[in-house]
């Protein structure tokens, strides 16, 4: 492959709108800093504290699911290292119950709380940690990308004031690390490209195989990557194309004994992935997919609101402009790469929702590496328009554009950092909490599954009292009987064999709170029993 050249583009940038850029990225650094206790756990990341604590979610419901009294800090020792399993534990936990997720990130979110506690600080400080490798990354990427360092500061910008990759720092999950590690294989493979030597291809495969561990769909991008070699090689049995086919090998071989437990339990990844085969509206859908490219640069906590389409439509044309011009201005080595990272992680989700059914294109956190591939385009356009020498008078304009921009796309970040939840990060549960804490002695019952539960009883105080029923035994609601001595009785998202077994006793449940999304299927609802 030819070394590429810089640009033919007098690259230049007024001072203020470096200091400006430059700024972004230190905001957006502080922001990932920032609050990181305030939040909820929401329900995927109760289920990475239940892999840390080694603890199978069976036996979570062997233990709580009794239809007797217990209390929401007796989720304690599932949620923390307190009374923790073996670490082999962490790892046949998920291949028994969540082969989807290697587990890698699973168990170095162990070994950092082993060392640091099991606090919310604590465990979202990793997923912080690997979140930040993702700005010397994609700077790394640019310059092998444009050959010009003034785009890695444009994308370092957008990357540090993107709600949604803020969002997936903070989160107690492997997404943060996963987007990183993904970036350095693209600016790796780029670097064995232009300069092949046993210790980048090495590195290439290092880190494909780190990647692989981190998360299952670090193979769509080897499929981007494996069309990028194939057709800049022309097809043709290249030195550079036998090595990467050696690496993508050795990668796949080593990576071969977990994709031989996901085989094995498909029939487990099918049951914990259902929700992603579930019927969806198609205008649903539709402002699904909208709103989640808004997410790159607006996330106005308005998930839950039709206002949000004014963000989308701006959005939307900003994306596709940008496109446009990469595809217009740059050679073929560019914009081929970019296109393929957007078509290999994006088509096979689309079709699947579009030919099967389901809302699997509605999961932003499996498309990170689709927001880095929009970020190079818009990187690239950014650049290119506000440069003063090529269009004096034009650039005024996209300067001002990219200020407000970046500093909307700032402030959208503040709102959501500062404010008590994510979007879809159970603020439910935050404002159901706050009715039981009103009371003085209340009483939470449920018959809902473990993953809605453990949010909610990590937002409760430790000592209230809760009585939770196994769907998969009905005689417990039979044999339910309610203790006195509380003053108020709570029904927390009950199923209507609850309720008509709690109408059969001679109460009266009453709803007390009830949150609907619009944008989804999504109900949730609080009840209050009254005789």
């Amino acid at each position: 492959m030819m070394v590429p050249r810089p640009l033919k583009r007098p690259w230049s940038s007024p001072k203020w709108l470096l200091y400006l850029l430059v700024g972004m990225v230190l905001m957006g650094i502080f922001l990932r800093l920032s609050n990181l206790e305030q939040k909820p756990y929401w329900l995927d990341e109760t289920y990475t504290l239940l892999r840390v604590s080694g603890y199978p979610a069976k036996d979570v419901v062997q233990d709580l699911y009794t239809g007797q009294m217990i209390h929401a800090g007796d989720f304690g020792k599932y949620q923390s290292l307190a009374a923790p399993k073996p670490a082999i534990f962490t790892i046949t936990g998920l291949a028994q119950e969540e082969p989807q997720h290697p587990p890698l990130y699973f168990l170095l979110a162990r070994l950092w709380s082993q060392g640091l506690g099991s606090s919310k600080l604590a465990m979202r400080g990793l997923s912080v940690i690997g979140s930040l490798l993702a700005f010397p990354a994609i700077y790394w990427l640019c310059l092998e990308l444009f050959a010009t360092p003034l785009v890695g500061w444009f994308a370092m910008a957008l990357l540090a004031t993107s709600p949604v990759m803020l969002r997936y720092a903070q989160e107690v999950r492997q997404y943060g690390l996963w987007f990183a590690l993904l970036l350095i294989a693209c600016a790796l493979l780029l670097r064995s490209l232009r300069k092949p030597t046993a210790i980048t291809w090495s590195l290439y495969t290092l880190t494909v195989i780190i990647a692989l561990y981190c998360h299952l769909l670090t193979l769509l991008v080897m499929a981007a990557h494996g069309l990028y070699v194939l057709i800049m090689e022309r097809f043709r049995p290249t030195r550079s194309l036998q090595t990467y086919a050696v690496s993508i090998t050795v990668s796949l071989v080593i990576f071969s004994p977990w994709l031989w437990l996901v085989w094995r339990n498909q029939a487990v990844v099918l049951h914990t992935t259902q929700w992603a085969r579930q019927s969806f509206p198609l205008e649903l859908f539709l402002l699904g997919l909208g709103t989640h490219l808004s997410n790159a640069f607006w996330a106005w906590h308005l998930s839950y609101s039709p206002i949000v389409i004014y963000a989308v439509i701006p959005a939307i044309a900003l994306i596709g402009y940008a496109l446009y011009f990469l595809c217009r201005h740059t050679p073929p080595r560019i914009w081929l790469f970019v296109l393929l990272l957007l078509g290999t992680t994006t088509l096979p989700f689309l079709l699947a929702d579009v030919f099967l059914g389901g809302k699997r294109s509605l999961s932003e956190r499996y498309f990170l590496v689709v927001y880095g591939a929009l970020y190079l385009a818009v990187a690239y356009l950014l650049a290119c328009r506000t440069n003063p020498k090529a269009h004096p008078k034009r650039s005024k304009l996209w300067q001002l554009g990219t200020v407000l921009l970046l500093s909307s796309s700032l402030a959208s970040c503040i709102t959501a950092t500062f404010s008590p939840t994510w979007w879809g990060w159970s603020e439910f549960d935050v404002e159901i909490a706050e009715i039981v804490h009103q009371v003085p002695q209340p009483l939470v019952i449920s018959d809902m599954p473990l993953g809605s539960v453990m949010p909610i009883a990590s937002q409760l105080h430790p000592n209230v009292a809760m009585i939770l029923l196994d769907e998969l035994q009905p005689e417990q609601r039979d044999r339910l009987k309610i203790p006195t001595g509380f003053s108020h009785i709570f029904l927390y998202q009950p199923t209507r064999e609850l309720l008509k077994t709690m109408q059969a006793q001679d109460y009266e449940p009453k709803e007390v709170y009830s949150f609907q999304d619009p944008g989804t299927t999504l109900q949730v609802s609080l009840y209050q029993l009254g005789s």
